[in-house]
């Protein structure tokens, strides 16, 4: 199991140094959309527990921490599967917005609504879990996963026999 307990990003601001502690879907979800300077503000409130921060240090700290979590996300495997296939044709013209929250919802046996509420790195883990179980169930998903790891490998295969 992926050891997520006690993680923690540094950031070094002009105002100072700071140890921030993972925050939940919710939060990180904010961060990701942050535009406006009262977006920024906000955002680094509930990251730093109403530590007031001048402006410009709000933007580096949403900076920083998106990046040292997304760092953090690529280091301990928590991406989920994936390779460019061709698209097949979708008959639905509209977009769902919570579908892999309702995928997390789902696997971990949680209300849609608590999904929101769980640190991202937990959030990150079961996504990633889910969408394998989800995909190892058929056939052509499990044809996905292999083609999906077989373009993730950067080693030779040792035990490959060749022959003129």
């Amino acid at each position: 199991m992926v050891a997520l307990d006690n993680i923690s990003i540094p950031v070094q601001l002009v105002s100072g140094s700071y140890i921030i502690p993972v925050c939940t879907k919710r939060v990180w979800d904010m961060l990701k959309g942050c535009k406006s300077n009262a977006e920024h503000e906000k955002v680094c409130g509930m990251l730093l527990e109403g530590v007031p921060l001048p402006l410009y240090d709000c933007r580096l700290l949403v900076q920083v921490y998106v990046s040292g979590m997304e760092q953090l996300r690529e280091e301990t495997g928590l991406i989920i599967p994936y390779y460019k296939t061709e698209k097949s044709p979708n008959d639905v013209k509209y977009t769902i917005y919570t579908e892999l929250d309702k995928l997390v919802s789902d696997y971990a046996n949680i209300n849609l609504y608590e999904v929101d509420d769980i640190p991202i790195t937990e959030y990150w883990l079961i996504l990633r879990d889910a969408f394998i179980y989800r995909l190892s169930q058929t056939e052509k998903g499990r044809e996905y996963l292999k083609n999906a790891y077989r373009l993730t490998q950067t080693e030779a295969d040792e035990d490959i026999d060749i022959r003129e």
